[in-house]
């Protein structure tokens, strides 16, 4: 207002004509405009402050034309506890009036100068409402004072009577604060929805004793006793404010929660989790001491540490690694009863996971986890040596004396088998390998077959090099016939054996034939 009233001065003192050059510019006209609206924004300020003196004393008014008489009438002749309670409520009422009425004074007070130093003035009836209103309000409070005194003595009269009033009131204070207390709306197990009806239920039973507590608490003052402990019910108005904050946090944690359960659990994304149950975390510790022993408190928090425990074992569980016997031996640690094979585990939720209580069995599961990444590489490995084998041929070449194919380069195949004989020797020895046992003791005949086999087959060829020639000459045929006799059925049968092996040059499978022992022992008998 100070501001406007200033830039309608600065106006005014404009002169009324300014010359430019030869042009004279008339500012008459845009002087009386701005002038108008300046007037016009001060009376709007003043007209509002005006009001407010207005309202607050027409309030006044009213609140001493309706409070005066029913002092007036207190006697002190009164004798029953509804009476003293009636005008424990009027004096209840002036006193909440003074805490505010001796600002407003001072504020009217200020605002009266200030309107007045811009040239208004406040309407007659408000004038007269706001001379008279400091009197009128000592006087209420005499009468007040008075009343207490012609009062008082006849409290103390009925003092019995009071305290027995008293006495029921704080029975049913008691009650409240003991059904409260042993409420199960403290408990986690307590349904959201219930726990809500029951805190309902307990503010609606407050307010109705606060409300009538504001006219007792001056009547026990009044007797000079101390008969109701007033102050549970405070502590009754923390505690449920306290409830409220805890199970609107369950409410929307364990709606956060519920969607997560109902996600399959390998499609979870544990850095996600992780973050928000964070910051649930710090949600829940945001929530008032007093709480931090409640179970509900306990059971939420638990509630977000069991999916934090989890997440670490998720990603473990998530290992490529684990097949369904793993995951059956996970259900047996556990003690759990759950059925399981692929499609169970594609369908498995994360609250089903939880459900498991993993989390209590963390060395357990680590440890399956870690058993089944080293059966992973066993099997790997295994795979590895079927592939190698089924697919390892002999290398040939060309006999110099005829159309006949033998073995050469084996050395190759020696250290091959000599490699994976040592890692399947390791493998049996490991106790990782039991699912696989069987596997590993058959690879194991099966390459010692091969190097037996191959071993001797080597021999044959060599000693086959050095008697063939000799062995066809007419004349050891005819010194030694029944020798002669039997490398020639030898040396068919050898034919055979190469002619076969350069069909189906496979490793594996040449050494595995049922003729090849025979005939390589029989070769190794001639001399």
């Amino acid at each position: 207002m100070r501001l406007t009233q200033n830039a309608k001065d600065d106006i005014v003192a404009l002169q009324d004509f300014h010359d430019v050059g030869w042009l004279r510019v008339d500012l008459r006209p845009i002087k009386q405009v701005l002038t108008t609206y300046a007037s016009k924004w001060v009376w709007t300020f003043t007209k509002y402050l005006c009001d407010q003196v207005t309202r607050m004393l027409e309030n006044l008014d009213q609140f001493l034309k309706r409070t005066e008489p029913a002092i007036e009438e207190i006697t002190g002749e009164e004798r029953d506890t509804a009476s003293f309670k009636r005008m424990m409520c009027l004096f209840n009422e002036v006193s909440a009036q003074q805490q505010e009425m001796d600002s407003k004074f001072t504020a009217m007070h200020r605002t009266v100068l200030l309107v007045k130093k811009y040239g208004q003035k406040l309407p007659p009836s408000t004038q007269g409402l706001f001379d008279a209103a400091p009197a009128r309000w000592n006087s209420l409070k005499t009468k007040v004072s008075l009343a207490k005194q012609r009062l008082g003595p006849r409290i103390q009269e009925e003092s019995e009577s009071i305290s027995k009033d008293l006495a029921t009131f704080g029975d049913r204070v008691m009650v409240l604060d003991q059904e409260l207390a042993n409420s199960s709306v403290y408990s986690r197990e307590f349904p959201i929805a219930e726990a809500w009806s029951t805190i309902d239920t307990f503010v609606q039973r407050l307010d109705v004793l606060e409300n009538e507590a504001q006219d007792l608490i001056e009547l026990q003052e009044l007797l000079e006793a101390n008969v109701v402990n007033f102050g549970l019910l405070p502590q009754c108005r923390l505690d449920l404010s306290n409830l409220k904050q805890v199970w609107e946090t369950v409410r929307l944690i364990e709606e956060q929660q519920s969607q997560w359960r109902k996600h399959r659990w390998q499609k979870m994304n544990t850095a996600f989790l992780k973050e928000e149950t964070t910051k649930q975390v710090e949600i829940v510790r945001a929530l008032p001491e007093d709480v931090c022993t409640w179970d509900v408190y306990l059971g939420l928090m638990e509630s977000i540490t069991t999916i934090q425990a989890c997440l670490p074992l998720i990603d473990d569980l998530s290992n490529p690694a684990m097949h369904t016997r793993h995951w059956k031996q996970l259900v047996r640690v556990t003690g759990g009863a759950v059925q399981i094979d692929n499609d169970t585990l594609k369908r498995m939720t994360l609250g089903e996971l939880l459900s498991l209580g993993l989390q209590k069995h963390g060395d357990d599961v680590r440890a399956i986890v870690q058993r089944a990444v080293k059966d992973l590489s066993i099997e790997h490995s295994l795979k590895t040596y079927e592939e190698v084998w089924l697919s390892k041929l002999f290398e040939l070449k060309d006999h110099e004396t005829g159309p006949l194919s033998l073995l050469k380069n084996t050395a190759p195949i020696f250290d091959e088998l000599e490699s994976h004989q040592v890692a399947l020797q390791t493998m049996q020895t490991s106790s990782a390998a039991g699912s696989f046992l069987d596997e590993v003791m058959k690879w194991q005949k099966r390459l010692q077959t091969v190097e037996a086999v191959l071993s001797m087959w080597l021999q044959v060829q060599e000693k086959w090099l050095q008697i063939e020639e000799v062995w066809l000459h007419d004349e050891l045929k005819q010194a030694l016939p029944t020798d002669s006799n039997l490398f020639a059925q030898i040396n068919r049968d050898f034919h055979l054996l190469m002619r076969a092996t350069e069909r189906n040059p496979n490793v594996l499978m040449c050494c595995q034939r049922k003729s090849s022992f025979t005939l390589h022992s029989d070769v190794l008998l001639i001399n």
